[in-house]
């Protein structure tokens, strides 16, 4: 299970349900946020060697 963000006081949902992160940021916020999303993404998927890892 993935940690809980450092930066999520900076993220919200719009109103289609999508995670947003506020434009006025730091970088490392949006930074952890653009990571975060990328491991969800991969989240359930199995890679090349037949692990699947769920986040």
């Amino acid at each position: 299970m993935l940690d809980q963000p450092k930066g999520i006081e900076y993220w919200s949902t719009d109103i289609e349900g999508n995670d947003t992160i506020d434009p006025n940021a730091p970088a490392w916020a949006k930074q952890e946020f653009d990571d975060y999303q990328e491991k969800m993404k991969q989240s359930g998927k199995t890679d090349k060697n037949g692990i699947t890892r769920y986040y």
